[in-house]
């Protein structure tokens, strides 16, 4: 149960991370965008397995990607029934720029835990002097 809670707080953030860093899209949109990314062409049922949304809302946010020029569709070459999605070269630039975002916040992150801790050695070093 533990885990499960824990991977539970884990999505829920991480939508909220993606959420502030990306204010132009919302987290169920930037999932599309970075399956596209990830898997390269998908089908709408493997999009809908791997991001876990209903049919209805992955249409929706097609079309509202395919309206920003983020993703295309095509017929797909073995079944003419059924269609296909990937990422257009804006839809490519907007993955990598939220990416290249959070990859900013966590490498400053990073630096500011650096400066903590030296700043407590600091301090540390200090305090045994006085």
């Amino acid at each position: 149960m533990e885990y499960a809670q824990k991977l539970a707080e884990l999505q829920a953030l991480s939508e909220n991370f993606i959420r502030m860093v990306n204010k132009n899209q919302t987290s169920v949109k930037f999932k599309v965008l970075l399956f596209l990314k990830i898997y390269g062409v998908c089908s709408p049922k493997i999009l809908i397995r791997k991001i876990g949304i209903i049919k209805t809302n992955l249409a929706m946010t097609l079309r509202q990607l395919m309206h920003q020029g983020f993703v295309n569709v095509s017929i797909n070459p073995t079944d003419a029934r059924s269609r296909e999605f990937c990422l257009t070269h804006e839809g490519e630039k907007e993955v990598d720029k939220v990416l290249g975002e959070i990859e900013n916040i966590i490498s400053i992150s990073d630096r500011l835990k650096e400066f903590d801790d030296a700043l407590k050695t600091i301090v540390s070093v200090l305090n045994r002097k006085i």
